[in-house]
């Protein structure tokens, strides 16, 4: 405003509406003249906005903390877990000066002559607790890193979804669980929020803002540390409660199966999904109660976050395991569940079913190592080959081919369309085997290039 005024165009379109009004102006702000009244009425208009903008973030921090504030940072019985279940193992550490041994799991402090005196590695008994322990004498401590995910109801009006970095330490004095939790997401529930859910990080501490003054709430929706959720362990406590009455209720039996049977996989992906598209969580049930957890870990992964969209190759309107699959034999089915199969495997085992065929063990391995070579390039390949040789002879022939020339199954592979492709380009027929199969296929292969080379000079 100031520098305006100071235009003369300006000014002279700018007057009081009385006299007195400049008067009174000056002696209330305390200002020489009128030029300096408009600079600090600018100076308080600023001031103003300001102390809004602070109150409006102070609020915020008084808002969330009142929200964090029935969520427990302390849980002995969730730490105790986390050491039950992913424990590496218990351990007697050596120390030198004592000449004794320290036991990781119940600290007693054992002198090497009541162990007879054993070298590193070896399994002693600990006399304290009696487990069996692993002998170490030259670390002096150990540590075991994982993730775990926590679901609690602190409050009636939401569940809540918490993401912990573990680690368990082992030394002489014994086992200690340290846990870094990094995210908190809020899920609502049904009616008391009109979103279904709120993420806050955890800012490490790093709460003063020096630009405001103001100490904020340790959880923030802002994320300047780059925290992220990938694949964890869930804790199989509170899942029921903490999903009760929210949109994403249906994943609540998949989910307690899969933490009982310490399955670790993207369960945030898997709730960003089922919290958009119910019948998600169903599915995810019949694969979970089926044990076919490959598949559920491949099909979260098919789960787009941003999008709340699912690309998976599961029928979500099935209404039993066979619908979900798409396969009809339910041996078929046992075959995948026991082969610990994917998705890779599923697609081969509809088209066995489609196709009345069958694909042996040793060939499916093979299908699932080298996915590049995958159903829709063979079906692909010129000359119908797919109905004129079967998987397994397929199979056979590109292993053989590799062996022979290629180095790589997907390089022989590459080749042999290669060669079908010009074979059908210069008009060649491939209603025979010898055709279609020559056996040295490096040597036809460059006979064709050669042919095509004159063709087009």
């Amino acid at each position: 405003i100031y520098d305006i005024y100071t235009e003369k165009a300006v000014r002279e379109k700018l007057k009081w509406d009385e006299g007195e009004d400049k008067e009174t102006a000056i002696k209330v702000l305390k200002t020489r003249n009128e030029m300096n009244v408009l600079c600090y009425i600018g100076e308080l208009e600023k001031d103003f906005d300001s102390n809004q903008r602070f109150q409006r973030e102070i609020n915020k921090n008084l808002k969330i903390d009142r929200l964090m504030e029935n969520v427990k940072d302390e849980d002995p019985a969730f730490s105790q877990w986390i050491y039950d279940t992913f424990a590496e193992g218990m351990f007697l550490f050596w120390d030198k000066e004592t000449k004794s041994y320290g036991c990781s799991n119940c600290g007693a402090q054992i002198h090497e002559k009541k162990l007879d005196k054993p070298k590193n590695g070896e399994k002693r008994i600990c006399p304290e607790c009696g487990q069996e322990t692993i002998v170490q004498k030259r670390r002096k401590k150990i540590d075991t890193a994982i993730r775990i995910c926590k679901l609690e109801r602190p409050d009636h009006k939401f569940g809540i979804e918490r993401s912990f970095k573990a680690k368990i330490r082992y030394d002489k004095s014994g086992h200690e669980v340290y846990l870094d939790e990094e995210i908190r997401i809020l899920l609502y529930q049904r009616g008391c929020e009109e979103k279904t859910y709120t993420v806050f990080y955890n800012q490490d501490g790093d709460t003063y803002s020096w630009y405001t003054g103001i100490k904020r709430s340790n959880w923030y929706t802002t994320n300047p540390k780059n925290k992220r959720i990938g694949e964890c362990f869930l804790y199989p406590e509170e899942i029921k409660e903490s999903l009760k009455n929210t949109k994403y209720e249906k994943l609540t039996n998949a989910f307690i199966e899969l933490s009982r049977k310490k399955i670790s996989l993207n369960y945030n992906n898997a709730l960003v999904t089922g919290g958009k598209i119910s019948e998600f969580g169903t599915m995810l049930e019949y694969l979970a109660k089926g044990r076919f957890y490959k598949l559920i870990r491949e099909e979260i992964n098919y789960c787009c976050v941003q999008g709340n969209k699912y690309w998976g190759c599961m029928n979500l309107e099935g209404e039993t395991i066979e619908e979900v699959m798409g396969i009809r034999d339910k041996q078929k089915i046992n075959r995948i569940r026991e082969e610990n199969g994917g998705k890779i495997m599923l697609k081969w085992i509809r088209y066995s079913e489609k196709h009345n065929v069958k694909i042996p063990k040793k060939t499916m391995d093979f299908l699932e190592k080298h996915y590049l070579i995958s159903l829709r390039e063979i079906e692909s390949l010129p000359g119908d080959i797919s109905s004129r040789m079967s998987i397994e002879q397929i199979v056979n022939y590109i292993q053989k081919q590799a062996e022979k020339n290629y180095g790589t199954p997907e390089n022989a592979f590459n080749t042999w369309a290669d060669y079908l492709y010009m074979c059908q380009a210069l008009n060649k027929s491939l209603n025979d085997e010898l055709f279609y199969k020559p056996k040295d296929l490096k040597k036809r292969h460059e006979g064709n290039l050669q042919i095509g080379e004159k063709m087009a000079s």
